[in-house]
């Protein structure tokens, strides 16, 4: 049978939670700088655990970039498990989503804020810190490899643009993002993603995502653009993990500590990122999820 949906234009999942035990819905805006920016994200909250090939179907018919899944009938509301869907296959991870599912765990009561959450995926454990205007992401980097440099000028070759003098890298966050420095923003800029060129990157190197980055004369700052082809749609407007990977990156390679990470500019939906490195490999990611539609799923 076909997903249906109704949605409840002035009740808040709160208000959904308490007059109907069906999973909520939501569709949020995250890290936008103005409206219609951002990353949309989808959430669904349930009570008990959706059959995967369902959640796979809810995906594909909300049709956001990607899908949480959070179970809150559980021993303990402080660490709640979480499964993310593209409208093609489940991924292990996903920022952006992770950071609208505490608001949306915020708005149904939850979590409150201020106040701190944790939510567990099969790329790790997240921890949530809410203020009353903004959540802070806390992504641990696991691990990084360099990309040879025969290798590095393949990535370049097949992707057509002009590499910088630093390093091509995979840094994992719980997802896997092939780092790819670029040397001119304007080329960056006019870059046109092919789906079968990034799959194909994503194959070769055994990523889930590739990170291209510009803006190098400016210490505290980058553009970035986030091809996730391997998993999901071919280019992300906001991306939480990938910013905290390229984080991890420029905090090495510049000894930056703190950065501003600019996206979806050239997709018309332009994001804003803040990220923090901490001693411990623990990047910080800063940003608000604006609701866009809320409702009970059926």
């Amino acid at each position: 049978m076909p997903t249906v949906y109704r949605y409840r234009r002035e009740a808040t999942l709160r208000h959904v939670f308490e007059d109907d035990k069906a999973p909520s819905a939501g569709l949020y805006g995250v890290f936008a700088e103005q409206p219609g920016g951002g990353s949309v994200a989808g959430v669904v909250l349930s009570r008990s655990p959706l059959p995967t090939a369902r959640m796979q179907a809810i995906a594909r018919d909300l049709a956001a970039p990607t899908t949480g899944f959070v179970v809150v009938n559980t021993s303990s509301d402080d660490e709640l498990p979480i499964r993310f869907f593209s409208a093609r296959q489940e991924m292990d991870a996903c920022g952006y989503v992770t950071l609208a599912a505490a608001t949306a765990l915020r708005t149904a009561g939850h979590w409150t804020a201020p106040g701190t959450g944790t939510l567990t995926s099969a790329g790790g454990r997240y921890v949530l810190t809410l203020t009353t205007d903004a959540v802070r992401l806390d992504v641990p980097i696991r691990d990084h490899r360099v990309i040879s440099e025969d290798d590095a000028r393949a990535i370049g070759a097949t992707l057509d643009l002009p590499l910088a003098g630093w390093p091509c890298e995979v840094i994992s966050t719980g997802l896997r993002h092939l780092v790819v420095p670029i040397a001119d923003d304007v080329a960056l800029s006019a870059f046109v993603p092919d789906r079968t060129l990034a799959e194909h990157l994503g194959i070769v190197h055994g990523v889930d995502a590739i990170a291209l980055i510009s803006d190098h004369r400016n210490r505290d700052a980058l553009r970035l653009r986030d091809l996730c082809a391997p998993i999901g749609d071919l280019e992300e407007a906001a991306s939480g993990t990938t910013s905290a990977a390229v984080t991890d990156y420029t905090s090495r390679h510049r000894g930056t500590v703190q950065l501003i990470v600019r996206q979806g500019e050239d997709m018309g939906r332009p994001s804003v990122l803040r990220t923090s490195m901490r001693a411990d490999r623990v990047v910080e990611v800063v940003g608000v999820a604006r609701p866009i539609l809320t409702g009970v799923l059926h």
